[in-house]
């Protein structure tokens, strides 16, 4: 057993590439990160949902209690959630900034949907989605959020590009 691929993995390392495509192919997506979330999980989340809309998707998004800290509302997306939604089992869940499945407070959501995604830049994630991509040598989630957006031929609008600077300064 590697820390890479520890045995509560639940699938392999993969590609943006591979994410790009399986959010292309996902109408229904519910975005999510940790709980008590800081600058990244809130950058990487409200950036990921625009990027998702841009390319026609669905998006729900997640937030355990569903409150920003009051520093990171200017940024917040305009419905969030702390339920899981009915439809659930037609969503692709992305993880973003979360080490461990655990830390999404809910475990409904892994269990439920259709399919999971995992993007993180802590090097001790526990892989626990379909697909994986974890960079421990990223500085935040954001930059590799900012990465799926080249991924998905999205162009980074101002309020894309805020999210993602918010992740960036608040992470580094």
């Amino acid at each position: 057993m590697t820390m890479a691929e520890p045995q509560t993995a639940r699938g392999p390392v993969s590609t943006l590439s591979e994410i790009a495509q399986a959010l292309r192919d996902s109408p229904k997506v519910i975005v999510a990160s940790h709980e008590n979330p800081d600058g990244d999980a809130i950058g990487s989340v409200r950036s990921a949902g625009l990027i998702l809309e841009a390319i026609g998707c669905d998006v729900i998004t997640y937030v355990p209690g569903a409150v920003l800290p009051a520093e990171y509302e200017f940024i917040a997306p305009d419905s969030i959630t702390d339920t899981a939604p009915a439809d659930l089992s037609e969503r692709t869940l992305l993880a973003l900034d979360c080490g461990n499945a655990l830390r999404l407070a809910n475990p409904e959501l892994l269990s439920g949907a259709a399919r999971v995604l995992n993007i993180d830049h802590h090097a001790d994630n526990t892989h626990f989605g379909d697909l994986n991509v974890v960079v421990g040598l990223a500085s935040c989630t954001t930059q590799l959020v900012r990465d799926l957006a080249r991924e998905l031929n999205v162009e980074l609008t101002p309020k894309i590009a805020t999210a993602l600077y918010v992740g960036l300064v608040t992470d580094t």
